[in-house]
């Protein structure tokens, strides 16, 4: 016995229900003179202000405080999401992304940036991970508890808000 046709309308509200198999994403950090891995798409992080505050120069890219000062630079930090948006969203759901994120010394700029874009993309339903290929780290303990969930949450925010 044949099956009835679905109506063409039923059919795309159940595919718009599917979820999306997302790529992988490896996220990495580093200084100006380390060598990006093979096929990875490196992103400038330069043309961010380094914190210049005397209480969050010792620390690295992990303090809550640098990387809310990243998330106040609207108008960079949403270049580079719309550079990782780009990257990630035309990738096939079976494919891994590599991300570098470059700055001089790859200790505040760099590792910041590369983790609020790894928790973002986290929530967004990558999977990834995190590599901080020169980093200097920092031994305190607001630096080694993780990225802060009100700064994933503004990344996240900032995510949605760039077009492609």
């Amino acid at each position: 016995m044949p099956v009835p046709a679905q109506p063409a309308k039923e059919v795309r509200k159940r595919v718009k229900l599917l979820p999306r198999r997302r790529c992988a994403v490896r996220v990495f950090s580093m200084n100006s003179d380390y060598a990006a891995p093979a096929d990875c798409h490196v992103i400038d992080c330069r043309g961010f202000w380094d914190p210049n505050t005397r209480h969050l120069r010792g620390h690295d890219g992990r303090h809550p405080g640098i990387q809310h000062s990243f998330l106040k630079q609207t108008f960079r930090f949403s270049r580079i999401l719309r550079e990782v948006k780009a990257k990630t969203v035309s990738a096939p759901g079976n494919s891994t992304v590599m991300l570098g994120f470059r700055c001089h010394k790859g200790r505040h700029r760099s590792v910041g940036i590369a983790e609020l874009v790894d928790g973002a993309l986290q929530v967004r339903g990558h999977r990834t991970t995190l590599e901080h290929l020169s980093i200097r780290k920092c031994t305190c303990s607001v630096c080694n508890q993780g990225v802060s969930r009100t700064n994933v949450s503004l990344a996240v925010g900032a995510m949605d808000d760039v077009s492609e």
